[in-house]
C-alpha cells in the first residue's frame, strides 16, 4: 500500500520519525520513513543520499547503489562534476556493483583531466567483464585505456592482438596502424614496418598500409621488395588507381624519374581525373635542377588540370621554378599563359611585367616585345614607353607648392601630374606586386623620382617627415592599392614611432600581396606586422577593406605550415601574458579519416581535405585567427582574445558547418556524411606555465570528444582542465597526427 501525503506537515512528520528510528539503531524503520518523504520530494539529494548511506549499513548495496546514482545524475545535470565524482566513488566502493558504474566514474574523471585515477578505473571495468567473461566490452574498455596514453606503443600492440584474436577485424586493423604510425614517429622503423604488415594481413586492400610499407621500404633501401608487393596486388587488380599512384610515388622515392611518368601516365589513361598525379613528377624534376623536363609536363598536363580546377597546385610548380631561378623565362611565359586562359587580370599584369623585366635583361627582344603588347593589352596604362627601345633619363619633378619644400607636393596635385606623365622604369628588385598596379590608378606613376627627392630631404631634415607622411596618407587614401606608397608609408610609420600605424599598413600590404597570389610576402608582412604590434588584431577596425573571400577549397600548401603556426602561437602566448587577455586555440580532426582514404582513395582524401580547410578560411575572418593543417585530417585555430565561453561557440560554429558540405562518408561509424571532432581550450596565460599547456589540454579535450562519439564539441575547463607543463618540457608532440606513411603528403 502506497503512502500518500496529504500536506507538507505529513513530510516533516516522516523526516523526524526517520531521525528518530536513526537515532534508535532502527535502521529499517528509518529507511521506510525517508521513503515516504521520497514519494512526494523524489529529488531531494539529502534524502537520497542519507537513505544510500542507511542502506549500505543494513548490507542493502544494489539498493543503496540506486539512491546514490539519483544524486549523482542530479548533480552531473546541474553541472556540479566535482560533487557526482565523489558520490561515484562511493558507488564503485559497493559490493557488486555494475562495472557500467565503475565506467561512469571513469569517463567522468577524464573530462576534468584526472587521467590516472580514469585509468584505475577503466582496468576495474575490464577485470569485472573478464570474470564475467565478456571479452567483447572487455576489449572495448581496453581501447579507451590506451587512448588515454596515446604513445604507449606496447599497449596499442596488445590490444590489437587481443582484437583479433577475439575476431574484431575492424578494431585490430585501426590498432596496428595506429601503432606503426607512432613506431615510425619514433624512428624505430622496422618495428612501424611490423605493425604496417599485420594491419595488411588484416585488410588485404589497406592503401594506408601498403603505403607506408612501400614508403618504408625505400628508405631502407629494399625498392625490389616494395616493387615485389606493389606488383602482387596489381597482378590482381591491374587498373586499381590508388595503387598505380603508390607505384608511381614509390619510383619518385627511389629517384626513378623515367618510371614515374610512365606510371603515372597509366594512371592517367585509367582514371583521367588523377593529373594531377604528373605534377609530383614535375616537383621530383625541380628538385633534380631539371627545369626544362619539369616544364614539358606542365605541358602536357596544363588543359586537364585547368579543366579540373586545380589552378593553384599547377601555378605552385611554376612559381617553385621561380623560387629558385626566378630568371626562368619559359615558367613566366607559362604562368602567363595561365592567368590569361583563367582571366586572372593582376597576377597576369604582375607577371607579364616580370616577363618583360627578366627577357629584356637577357636578350631575348622578341619575347620581350610580345610580352609588352600584351601586358599594353591588359593594362594599357600599366607601360607609357617601351623600356626596350627606350632609354629616356627619369623626367623632372613638378613644380612644389609653396607650403613645401621640393618634392613634397600634395597628393592631388601629384595625382593630376601623374595623369599626364609618362611612368619610370621601375628597378629589377621592384615585386611583381609593386608593378601590378595601372600607372594612372595607381602612385607607381607619381615618379619614383619625386619619391627619391623626398626620401633624401627626410633624411638631411627630420622635421620633413610629418608633411611626407601627409603626402603619402593622402596618395594612399585616394590610391588604397598604391603598394609603393603603402611601404613607404609604413617605413615612416615605424621610424616616427607610430608603430600600431605601421602595423596596420602591414596588414594592407599582406592583403594586397595575397590577392596578387604572393602568399609568402603576405607571411613576412603579417609576422612584421606582429612585430610592430603584438596585439595588431585590435587594430583591425582601423584597416580600409576586407579579406578577399574565401574559396570553397583552399589549397593545403598555402596554408601556415605547422612551424609558422608555432611561431605564431608562441608569440600570441607571451602577447597574452603581458595582456593579460584570454587565448584559444582549437584542434579539429575529421572523423574516420583513414577509413575515408580507404574507401575513397587518396584523391578524394585530398578533395575532403581542401574542402574542410576552405570551410575554416571562410569561417575565420579576424586578422589574428590563425589555422593550419597537421596532417592526418587534423588542424589547429588559434583564436586571440578569446575567452572559454566564446571559443565553444566558434568551436560548434565550425562543426556544423562542415556537417553542413554533406560531404560523403558511408565508411564513418559517426555519420554518412563528413564529419569533424573538435578539442578547445581557452585560458588567461599564466607565465610560470609554458604554451605547450594549451596544446594539452586541447589534446585532451578533442581525445574526449573521440571517446564521446565524434561529430561534437569539447571544451577543456579552465580550472581543470590545464594540465600544468613547466616552462621547457616539450610537448609539440601532440600536434603531430599522423596518417601512416601518408603525413608528410597530408
Amino acid at each position: 500500500m502506497r503512502f500518500s501525503f496529504g500536506s507538507d506537515n505529513n513530510v516533516e512528520k516522516s523526516l523526524k520519525q526517520a531521525e528518530k528510528y536513526a537515532q534508535q539503531g532502527k535502521l529499517a524503520n528509518a529507511i521506510d520513513e525517508y521513503q515516504k518523504v521520497l514519494e512526494a520530494n523524489p529529488h531531494d539529494e539529502n534524502v537520497l543520499n542519507t537513505v544510500g548511506d542507511l542502506c549500505v549499513r543494513v548490507g542493502r548495496p544494489e539498493e543503496a547503489s540506486r539512491y546514490f546514482v539519483q544524486v549523482a545524475e542530479r548533480y552531473e545535470s546541474e553541472g556540479a562534476v566535482q560533487r557526482a565524482i565523489a558520490v561515484y566513488k562511493k558507488i564503485v566502493k559497493l559490493e557488486g556493483v555494475a562495472p557500467e558504474l565503475t565506467i561512469k566514474l571513469a569517463d567522468m574523471l577524464r573530462k576534468v583531466g584526472h587521467i590516472s585515477d580514469a585509468r584505475v578505473q577503466y582496468m576495474a571495468a575490464v577485470e569485472s567483464f573478464k570474470r564475467t567473461g565478456d571479452k567483447a566490452k572487455a576489449l572495448t574498455i581496453q581501447q579507451k585505456i590506451a587512448d588515454l596514453d596515446p604513445e604507449n606503443v606496447t599497449l596499442r600492440l596488445e590490444l590489437a592482438e587481443a582484437y583479433l584474436a577475439s575476431g574484431m577485424q575492424r578494431e585490430a586493423y585501426n590498432a596496428f596502424i595506429q601503432a606503426g604510425q607512432e613506431l615510425q614517429r619514433r624512428g624505430r622503423a622496422d618495428e612501424g614496418l611490423e605493425a604496417f604488415r599485420k594491419a595488411l594481413e588484416v585488410r588485404p586492400d589497406s592503401k594506408i598500409a601498403i603505403n607506408a610499407l612501400a614508403e618504408g621500404y625505400v628508405q631502407q633501401g629494399r625498392l625490389v621488395e616494395a616493387l615485389r608487393m606493389i606488383d602482387g596486388l596489381l597482378t590482381k587488380n591491374p587498373e586499381d588507381p590508388d595503387l598505380l599512384a603508390i607505384l608511381g610515388r614509390t619510383y619518385l622515392n627511389a629517384g626513378m624519374l623515367d618510371e614515374a611518368e610512365e606510371t603515372f601516365g597509366k594512371l592517367l589513361r585509367v582514371d583521367a581525373t588523377r593529373v594531377d598525379a604528373m605534377l609530383e613528377v614535375s616537383r621530383a624534376c625541380i628538385e633534380a635542377k631539371l627545369m626544362d623536363r619539369a616544364l614539358a609536363i606542365v605541358d602536357r598536363s596544363v588543359d586537364s588540370l585547368l579543366a579540373t580546377g586545380a589552378k593553384k597546385k599547377l601555378t605552385a610548380v611554376l612559381k617553385e621554378i621561380l623560387r629558385r631561378d626566378r630568371n626562368n623565362v619559359g615558367a613566366l611565359r607559362r604562368l602567363a599563359d595561365i592567368y590569361t586562359r583563367v582571366d586572372e587580370r593582376r597576377n597576369l599584369v604582375a607577371t607579364l611585367n616580370s616577363l618583360v623585366e627578366v627577357s629584356n635583361r637577357q636578350g631575348l627582344k622578341d619575347i620581350a616585345t610580345e610580352a609588352l603588347k600584351r601586358l599594353m593589352e591588359v593594362e594599357p596604362d600599366v607601360v607609357a614607353k617601351d623600356p626596350v627601345a627606350a632609354d629616356a633619363p627619369p623626367p623632372p619633378a613638378p613644380a612644389a607648392e609653396s607650403n613645401f619644400p621640393e618634392g613634397f607636393e600634395s597628393g592631388p596635385m601629384l595625382m593630376e601630374w601623374a595623369r599626364k606623365t609618362p611612368s619610370v622604369e621601375e628597378p629589377a628588385s621592384t615585386s611583381s606586386a609593386d608593378r601590378a598596379m595601372p600607372a594612372a590608378e595607381s602612385a607607381g606613376a607619381l615618379s619614383e623620382y619625386s619619391m627619391e627627392l623626398a626620401d633624401d630631404l627626410v633624411a638631411e631634415h627630420p622635421e620633413f617627415r610629418a608633411a611626407r607622411i601627409k603626402l603619402l596618407e593622402e596618395l594612399v587614401a585616394g590610391q588604397p592599392k598604391y603598394v609603393i606608397g603603402r611601404t613607404k608609408l609604413k617605413k615612416l610609420y615605424a621610424e616616427a614611432g607610430m608603430k600600431d600605424k605601421a602595423a596596420v599598413q602591414c596588414i594592407e600590404l599582406a592583403r594586397l600581396h595575397e590577392e596578387l597570389g604572393e602568399t609568402e610576402r603576405a607571411k613576412e608582412f603579417i609576422a612584421e606586422a606582429y612585430d610592430l604590434h603584438p596585439s595588431v588584431q585590435d587594430l583591425s577596425a582601423q584597416v580600409v577593406g576586407a579579406h578577399p573571400a574565401s574559396e570553397d577549397r583552399v589549397d593545403l600548401d598555402e596554408m601556415f605550415t605547422l612551424a609558422e603556426f608555432n611561431k605564431y602561437f608562441d608569440r600570441e602566448w607571451r602577447r597574452a601574458i603581458r595582456d593579460e587577455k584570454p587565448l584559444a586555440l582549437v584542434k579539429l580532426e575529421i572523423d574516420a579519416f583513414n577509413d575515408y582514404l580507404d574507401t575513397y582513395g587518396l584523391l578524394s582524401g585530398d578533395y575532403c581535405l581542401e574542402r574542410v580547410a576552405g570551410t575554416l578560411e571562410g569561417d575565420l575572418l579576424r586578422p589574428g585567427d590563425l589555422i593550419s593543417s597537421v596532417g592526418g585530417g587534423v588542424f589547429l585555430v588559434l583564436l586571440p582574445d578569446t575567452p572559454e565561453s566564446a571559443v565553444s561557440i566558434v568551436a560548434d560554429r565550425l562543426r556544423t558547418r562542415i556537417e553542413a558540405m554533406r560531404i560523403r562518408h558511408e565508411a564513418s561509424p559517426v555519420s554518412d556524411v563528413v564529419t569533424v571532432s573538435l578539442g578547445a581550450a581557452a585560458a588567461v596565460p599564466d607565465p610560470k606555465f609554458s604554451s605547450d599547456t594549451l596544446i594539452v589540454a586541447a589534446d585532451d579535450a578533442l581525445l574526449q570528444a573521440k571517446v564521446d562519439g565524434g561529430n561534437r564539441v569539447v571544451t577543456a575547463p579552465v580550472d581543470h582542465g590545464l594540465t600544468a607543463v613547466p616552462p621547457g618540457v616539450a610537448h609539440r608532440a601532440v600536434f603531430w597526427v599522423h596518417s601512416g606513411a601518408l603525413t608528410e603528403k597530408y
